[in-house]
């Protein structure tokens, strides 16, 4: 699957905690490995 980015993405990313931006990275990486996986989205809705 393909993603795309924003200048507006990288400049709010950048303004992220380092540890919120390590966070983002792994889940990122996981997402790449397989989109429909349902953890992401469990902890996506856990830290709503």
């Amino acid at each position: 699957m393909k993603s795309v980015t924003t200048a507006q993405f990288w400049k709010l990313y950048d303004a992220l905690p380092e540890e919120v931006q390590c966070r983002a990275d792994r889940a990122y990486e996981q997402w790449q490995i397989n989109p429909q996986a349902h953890d992401l989205y469990d902890r996506l809705l856990r830290n709503m």
